[in-house]
């Protein structure tokens, strides 16, 4: 078997679980930093979906300009992180503001 497969199926497995507690947080929180933390999730889960899609041939980017391929797998492996780091960022603020 091969490993790209097992790291794959761990990705899926592992972030399905993520992706289960992010829902069940969804509703039970308003404030801003978590809602964006959840998104960062959703958004990583949906990535290591599209990226083993990508390994398995059922789906691909070809745009017909490569710049345009490259930003687009660009915006799909980072937006979860800058999503989550601003999530963080803004759990910090508040949290700050809230100790003052």
């Amino acid at each position: 078997m091969d490993s790209e497969i097992i790291r794959i199926s761990f990705g899926i497995a592992f972030g399905a679980f993520t992706m289960f507690g992010a829902i069940l947080l969804w509703p039970k929180t308003r404030d801003p930093g978590w809602m964006l933390v959840i998104l960062s999730v959703i958004m990583l889960y949906g990535s290591t979906v599209f990226k083993s899609l990508y390994y398995f041939g059922l789906t691909r980017i070809d745009t017909g300009m490569p710049w345009l391929d490259l930003a687009l797998v660009i915006i799909i492996d980072n937006v979860p992180y800058v999503l989550l780091g601003l999530g963080l960022l803004r759990a910090y603020q508040e949290k700050s503001r809230g100790s003052l």
